[in-house]
């Protein structure tokens, strides 16, 4: 049986999200986010609809590296006796860049204000609270945890929907954006149900990649899917 080729490596990911500010459970007079929809491309019925929190962004007076929040996720493990993932991160929004720390995987929204007070033991300073419901793309520092997959597709051994391929080229978020738009526009709408991220994975040389979360993607789409982008590539030349 051939082995299995893992890649463990550092990255980073872009996106686009909506944006809201959450009311409660959190630190008093405290900056909080949460996204209206974790993958807003996609459009499954088989999303989480529990309540527990998908995505938070803690936004935070200064940015942060990924080293600093890698040893912080491990500290307050320690004490803090329920699950979560910590990545740093920035959110553009209307033309403001601020840095975060995007958290994962709270069993409830109760955990969030006693994770911040966590972060904030530990000398993490929140940005003052803000009413907000935009759209903001997010930019995520996170190690990669893949399999090489047939044609050097790639998928997340954290996420069995999310699977990543390689890029021709490296594009602006901006071309990325225009990319997808008409991909979408120039496909049976059938195939259209995947959302797309921008990431690029540090490795021996930096990987320019597609997100796609897709349940149950089969190689067959995502290699088509592949080929279509770059299809849509060579359009922007």
């Amino acid at each position: 049986m051939k082995a299995k080729t893992l890649i463990q490596s550092m990255g980073g990911v872009a996106k686009e999200e909506n944006l809201f500010t959450l009311e409660s459970h959190i630190m008093p007079n405290t900056f909080v986010l949460e996204n209206e929809e974790p993958y807003p491309g996609y459009h499954g019925m088989n999303l989480p609809t529990d309540n527990k929190p998908i995505s938070i962004f803690l936004m935070t007076k200064n940015k942060h590296s990924v080293q600093k929040i890698m040893r912080l996720n491990q500290k307050i493990k320690k004490y803090f006796n329920h699950p979560f993932d910590a990545v740093p991160g920035e959110i553009w929004i209307n033309n403001d860049k601020i840095p975060c720390i995007r958290i994962r995987n709270l069993d409830n929204y109760d955990l969030v204000g006693d994770l911040q007070k966590c972060f904030y033991s530990e000398g993490i300073l929140f940005q003052k609270k803000r009413t907000v419901r935009a759209e903001g793309v997010i930019t995520l520092k996170k190690v990669f945890n893949l399999e090489v997959l047939e044609d050097d597709i790639l998928k997340d051994l954290d996420d069995d929907s999310t699977f990543y391929f390689r890029l021709p080229k490296q594009l602006s978020y901006q071309e990325f954006v225009a990319v997808i738009k008409n991909l979408r526009n120039n496909i049976a709408s059938e195939k259209t149900n995947f959302d797309a991220a921008l990431a690029a994975i540090y490795t021996k040389e930096i990987l320019d990649v597609v997100r796609i979360y897709a349940k149950g993607a089969s190689l067959a789409f995502l290699a088509e899917l592949r080929g279509l982008v770059e299809i849509e590539i060579k359009r922007l030349d």
